[in-house]
């Protein structure tokens, strides 16, 4: 009898620290995961530029292998003929690296949908499906600077931009 129970508490221990190791491996690969996402920033030097930005936010580095827009991103390009982003897939982002386009938005309320696959390191696979409203900050107030000197503008504001960056 006595053996049983010895045997019962041994297998139970071993489920419990089998089922404990599982968890702590699923925490360790979450908190160490890429994690890719695109996003839009609005920077304003006397005048509002649209920059759309593709950033690893994660603490390991992630290859994407599928990076599709449901909207022509040519169609907002700043240069004809290029398309933002068209030879992104199959290159690696390691953490807090980024890829930036400035943009130029014919439109409003336009809403871009972005599908995103990318792998770990371990091969593991993720994948995003990620909203930019390219005017979600238009209602959103800037206080610059309007002088009458260009230059002196633009510096002013640039350096207005960096402070705002900075709070």
């Amino acid at each position: 009898m006595l053996e049983i129970i010895q045997s019962l508490t041994a297998i139970i221990a071993l489920i419990i620290s089998v089922c404990t190791l599982k968890q702590n491996s699923k925490q360790i690969e979450e908190s160490t995961r890429p994690y890719i996402t695109v996003y839009l920033k609005t920077i304003n030097l006397g005048t509002p530029y649209k920059i759309l930005i593709i950033k690893n936010f994660g603490k390991s580095a992630g290859k994407i292998n599928i990076f599709k827009c449901d909207y022509n991103l040519s169609k907002i390009s700043c240069i004809d003929d290029l398309t933002p982003f068209n030879s992104i897939q199959e290159s690696t982002l390691v953490p807090n690296q980024s890829y930036k386009s400035l943009i130029n938005p014919p439109e409003e309320n336009l809403i871009l949908n972005f599908q995103i696959s990318y792998t770990s390191p371990s091969n593991k696979k993720y994948s995003e499906n990620i909203s930019v409203k390219v005017d979600a900050n238009k209602d959103n107030t800037y206080n610059r600077h309007h002088g009458k000197d260009k230059d002196i503008n633009v510096l002013i504001c640039s350096m207005q931009q960096l402070i705002e960056e900075i709070l």
